[in-house]
């Protein structure tokens, strides 16, 4: 059976199961990468969690819809990613650029005593990435899309998208509303416009870790008893003119992190 000729009531239980599973997913990798107080380790979590999620939504899709998913075709994996990574990237420099241009953000340093923290934030979100995008846009979006248009589509997505990180510490609803129109809406045009998840999930991935990494330097060293003290910071320290400074609506692809101006590379 189709999406398109499929039930409401089914096509909502499905969904809905789509995104318990979605959950438990994302619990199992975080108590995984928690248990673990080696990088390396984590970065191997972070890896097998995303096949292990990709692999899902194929068997997912062959299931209930009856036909292999079309929307993660390895001919196009290294060349989507790619340009995944790149819009990521230069969305993110470009807003850092804007916030710093307007005095809301300030790099100190580079970053280089904690090489490590950097790199286990790029593994850390490499899942989120691909998790986000399976639900939001290889589900979601595509259904909508199949049964009611591609307008319905990237609307409900996207709202939903937004409010999905209402609840991530620093939000507004302010910077719910920007993610869904920055992220939830630039997303689901790159997925109907590439017809693959390697294109937004590479984006969503590389924007959250180069959001994550601008306070990489400032982690304190890994311990045994305490693993999460490898893990990122959430929102940077604020400089005493960037508190008084208007707050501005989180940046594309942030996982619901309030873009608060701070200071990247500064001890505190």
């Amino acid at each position: 059976m189709s999406i398109k000729s499929m039930p409401v009531w089914k096509w909502v239980l499905l969904l809905i199961a789509s995104f318990v599973l979605a959950l438990l997913m994302y619990a199992g990798a975080q108590m995984a990468g928690d248990i673990s107080a080696i990088d390396w380790v984590d970065w191997i979590i972070a890896i097998a969690v995303s096949a292990a999620m990709i692999a899902l939504y194929a068997v997912f899709v062959k299931w209930f819809e009856k036909h292999p998913a079309r929307d993660i075709p390895r001919s196009k994996l290294v060349g989507d990613t790619a340009k995944g990574l790149a819009v990521g990237g230069g969305f993110m420099a470009a807003v850092v650029l804007v916030m710093m241009a307007f005095g809301l953000y300030r790099i100190t340093g580079a970053g280089t005593d904690r090489p490590l923290a950097i790199i286990s934030a790029f593994f850390l979100f490499l899942y989120v990435g691909v998790g986000e995008e399976i639900l939001f846009r290889g589900v979601l979006f595509r259904w909508i899309d199949e049964k009611w248009g591609f307008v319905a589509a990237l609307t409900v997505s996207a709202l939903l998208f937004g409010a999905m990180h209402y609840g991530q510490p620093g939000a507004t609803w302010w910077s719910s509303l920007a993610i869904a129109i920055e992220a939830g809406l630039l997303l689901g045009a790159a997925y109907k416009y590439s017809g693959t998840l390697w294109f937004p999930s590479a984006s969503t991935g590389r924007g959250i870790s180069s959001r994550a990494t601008s306070s990489a330097s400032r982690f304190p060293a890994a311990t045994p008893g305490n693993p999460s003290s490898r893990r990122p910071s959430t929102v940077p320290t604020a400089s005493p003119a960037a508190r008084s400074a208007p707050k501005l609506p989180s940046s594309p692809s942030s996982w619901g992190w309030a873009s608060r101006s701070g200071t990247c590379g500064a001890s505190t």
